[in-house]
């Protein structure tokens, strides 16, 4: 009976020599016997892109995806890789194919197998998990949310009330915190009102509190206001603008206490930079 020790795998001749006690300077051999003793690779199969243990690639780029092992007796075969929706199989020592990838495949696991005529090797797997980088395509949309795919980007067609706050949130399987990064957009364009501001009128006594507010937007922001009363006199309104969510802004009149000059009809000059000034008019009436 002959033990071998797998890690001793290959080629190996057996012979026998025979002696007699009574005869010891008397020896008879025998003819050798070729032994092949057979053992597997003692590593998994490797899995390798251009010949490196680099996962990242470029899409549609073309690359030399390879699966080998090393050592054992005899070498392994029937080598396979299995790559998202590329299946190669290859008899021979070692399997290598061109192959491209596409952006779908990102995250996805690619395996290498091979076998072993002893049949002690198919239970060994190599996985490489593949990073695709690819060129950024253009998103459109008109609203405020949208989701974008990494390495995209968002381009407006901008309205006047498109300013305000963006947010971008990102995460991946890797790291599932989300990351966020907040940019301010201002469009400019002429001061408009968010809503009908035809004439409006006020029925108020005398000794009662005024008070009206409206939304305008815009960009740059209104930096003079100026009002005109019908008849001549003092002109006791206050105007107060208050900053609202970018790009909205409030506007505020006010008369603390009526008095009999106070009923009169108002024109208010919203200017911006000096232009054409945006004009609000009311009445105040009994």
């Amino acid at each position: 009976r002959i033990e071998v020790n797998v890690t001793e795998a290959g080629d190996y001749f057996i012979g026998c020599q025979v002696q007699n006690v009574y005869f010891p300077d008397v020896s008879v051999e025998c003819s050798y016997t070729p032994l092949q003793v057979m053992a597997p690779p003692i590593l998994s199969p490797i899995i390798q892109i251009q010949s490196t243990d680099h996962d990242t690639v470029i899409e549609n780029k073309v690359y030399n995806l390879e699966c080998s092992a090393y050592g054992g007796k005899p070498n392994a075969f029937n080598f396979t890789i299995s790559c998202g929706n590329i299946d190669l199989t290859q008899y021979g020592n070692i399997l290598k194919s061109a192959v491209t990838f596409t952006r779908n495949m990102t995250g996805q696991n690619c395996t290498c197998t091979a076998q072993h005529i002893t049949g002690c090797y198919e239970n060994n797997t190599s996985t490489l998990k593949l990073n695709i980088l690819y060129t950024a395509a253009i998103v459109y949309f008109n609203v405020t949310s949208s989701v974008i795919e990494k390495g995209n980007y968002a381009q407006l067609y901008c309205k006047a009330d498109d300013g305000g706050n963006y947010i971008c949130q990102a995460n991946n399987g890797v790291d599932l915190n989300i990351y966020n990064k907040q940019v301010i957009l201002f469009v400019r364009c002429p001061l408009q009102f968010s809503s009908d501001n035809n004439l409006k009128s006020f029925s108020l006594q005398e000794g009662n509190t005024f008070f009206y507010n409206f939304t305008i937007y815009g960009y740059p922001d209104p930096d003079k206001f100026t009002i005109s009363k019908f008849n001549q006199g003092k002109n006791n309104v206050e105007v107060t603008m208050f900053s609202l969510e970018t790009p909205f802004l409030s506007i505020e009149l006010k008369i603390a206490r009526l008095t009999h000059t106070d009923f009169d009809n108002y024109t208010l000059f919203i200017f911006q930079n000096g232009s054409q000034p945006l004009l609000f008019k009311f009445m105040i009436s009994k």
